[in-house]
């Protein structure tokens, strides 16, 4: 699991750019000897995650907004090679 947090309010923007960005993952090992594993991933559970870029100057404040990627479930498989192919056994 990781969070993380991100963002501050200030008073030239009526915004809240106080972000909390919070994934976690499950994985179980299957087949003989674990050579393979299931793995559930949730990111940004939360739906917080987005982007901007925000500059400070002597004269100017800028506030730039863009898309990022939100909310997302992902279910993988993977497998462990225990042997490398023509090795003796």
């Amino acid at each position: 699991m990781r969070i993380l947090i991100s963002g501050k309010k200030i008073a030239a923007f009526a915004t809240n750019t106080n972000i909390i960005n919070w994934s976690a993952y499950l994985e179980k090992k299957i087949f003989k000897k674990n050579t393979g594993k299931l793995i559930f991933s949730a990111r940004d559970i939360l739906n917080q995650n987005k982007g901007f870029n925000r500059t400070i100057n002597s004269n100017f404040i800028s506030d730039e907004r863009y898309q990022r990627l939100a909310r997302y479930f992902m279910l993988g498989f993977q497998w462990s090679f225990t042997q490398m192919p023509g090795a003796a056994k």
